[in-house]
């Protein structure tokens, strides 16, 4: 698939919000909000700027199953799991807010502002070149030099074998 074909194609993301702040310069527009999020999952494409997404928000369930006890990998460590629910978020990469040897933080416009108070929303991932993003080469080596002085501030871990209880993520709806 070539870089437009991605680019034209809305993928789900699937993250953990971690807060939000009012935004005062939209014209007309009051309460109007950023949201932050963590994604924890690897996205179905590599993120990069230009390509549309549709994001969720992963909310932690205990006992998914109810069984009285949570699910766990065989070796007696917890599996982490959630229901997702729909943001009304949804629009191209325009940017990057931050960048660091570990993390980069995405800009999202959100196209769908009828449905959302959200104007942008901040992702950051776990910057894994090829699996979590795929930015220039020239950003790579700002970040993996230090150059700018960001080094590392902070991590996404990613959850690998977490389970998510729902088929909607995966299935974006289509824009209009």
């Amino acid at each position: 698939m070539s870089t437009q074909q991605s680019h034209n194609k809305e993928i789900a993301i699937l993250g953990k919000q971690r807060g939000m702040a009012p935004v005062s310069n939209m014209k007309g527009r009051r309460g109007t909000q950023v949201t932050y999020h963590d994604i924890p999952i690897i996205p179905e494409t590599p993120l990069s700027i230009g390509q549309r997404i549709c994001l969720y928000t992963l909310k932690g369930v205990e006992n998914p199953f109810g069984r009285g006890q949570g699910v766990d990998n065989g070796e007696g460590e917890p599996v982490p799991c959630y229901t997702i629910s729909v943001t009304g978020v949804a629009g191209p990469i325009v940017g990057i807010r931050a960048m660091d040897q570990k993390i980069v933080e995405l800009i999202v416009r959100n196209d769908r502002m009828e449905r959302s108070m959200v104007a942008y929303a901040y992702i950051t991932v776990k910057n894994l070149h090829g699996v979590t993003t795929n930015l220039p080469m020239w950003r790579r080596a700002i970040a993996a030099t230090g150059i700018l002085g960001a080094g590392e501030t902070r991590d996404v871990p990613l959850e690998m074998n977490a389970i998510v209880l729902s088929k909607a993520a995966r299935e974006p709806p289509q824009s209009t």
